[in-house]
């Protein structure tokens, strides 16, 4: 059964039977955003922690140019997980001024709790489906405040959370996640041992940052990196590259959103050519992960393309 590209709302929930028992979910090819709540940076957004000065100098002279380029989504996450998005990349920054703790991206975008409560509600209408939180960066966050972001986490999400108690990453398939009525996996990229038993370590869930303002660079750098992959842990295939000074003051009047649709069709190609499914440490590593920039774009083709990739994995192993 192929999945309806015009309908991923419910894509997981529509893979066959003998993949959602089989093929745990660090061997899917799961599409996911980069800088996943941005969308909320808006004319009023101020700096956030996490810019550095030359940022914060642009910002006093050309406000809209740094929106311009600190907005990697335009959709909301509902919109995001309406078209297929699993995994979502989040950048959290306490706001002094409002008290109270921001996704951020070199401007404060949004107050984190409503998000996080429209995730659970999607889940609530999609029982099928399962979401990926990645907390990658924290910034003016100490360790009693880590404590209260985790605990909002555990507020909102509760016994949907996979915890480690629940088993390996590679015991997770689609199917037993359901059987436990679990469908929120919290990564959180800080020291183990200052994390509870509801969230998972970064080591297990690798995300080499390709750091290039080259396509062609990326795509070499996307490739050298997925042959190390390793079997039994998860593993994020970051398709954005990263705009230097340069690069930016190239395209002083363009935005990143134009540069993700030109990444999205340079790398068309090699996204195409990858493969899903289980692999052992003796046979070429398969694909998990990808995330990029505006994934709405060229109507949601990116997701399309990840998605699609599961229409072809092996499950016999």
């Amino acid at each position: 059964m192929e999945i309806d590209y015009n309908d991923l709302e419910y894509w997981m929930g529509k893979l066959p039977m003998e993949v959602r028992q089989r093929v745990p979910i660090i061997y899917l090819a799961i599409p996911g955003t980069h800088n996943s709540m941005t969308y909320g940076i808006s004319r009023s957004s101020k700096i956030a922690p996490d810019a550095d000065e030359s940022v914060r100098r642009l910002n006093r002279l050309f406000p809209v140019i740094v929106r311009r380029w600190s907005k990697n989504q335009k959709i909301n996450v509902t919109q995001q997980l309406t078209i297929g998005i699993r995994y979502l990349d989040l950048r959290i920054a306490f706001n002094k001024k409002q008290d109270d703790y921001f996704f951020a991206h070199g401007l404060f975008a949004i107050s984190m709790k409503q998000p996080l409560l429209e995730i659970n509600e999607f889940l609530e209408q999609h029982r099928s489906e399962l979401v990926i939180l990645d907390f990658q960066h924290f910034y003016n966050i100490d360790s009693d405040q880590h404590n209260d972001i985790q605990k909002m986490v555990f507020s909102i999400f509760g016994h949907k959370i996979l915890t480690i108690d629940d088993g390996r990453l590679e015991d997770f398939t689609l199917d037993y996640c359901q059987k436990l009525n679990k469908q929120i996996l919290v990564i959180y990229r800080r020291h183990f041992r200052e994390l509870t038993k509801i969230v998972w370590p970064g080591n297990m869930w690798p995300t080499p940052w390709p750091n290039k303002a080259s396509v062609k660079k990326l795509e070499g750098f996307l490739a050298e990196t997925l042959e190390r992959r390793q079997p039994g842990i998860g593993y994020v295939s970051q398709c954005i590259i990263t705009p230097d000074s340069k690069y930016i003051m190239l395209r002083f009047f363009l935005s990143l959103k134009w540069t993700a649709k030109r990444v999205e069709d340079y790398l068309q190609p090699w996204i195409l050519a990858q493969k899903a499914g289980v692999f052992h440490g003796n046979s070429h590593p398969t694909v998990n992960v990808f995330i990029a920039d505006f994934v709405e774009i060229n109507q949601a083709e990116f997701c399309k393309m990840v998605v699609n990739l599961n229409n072809f994995i092996e499950y016999r192993h």
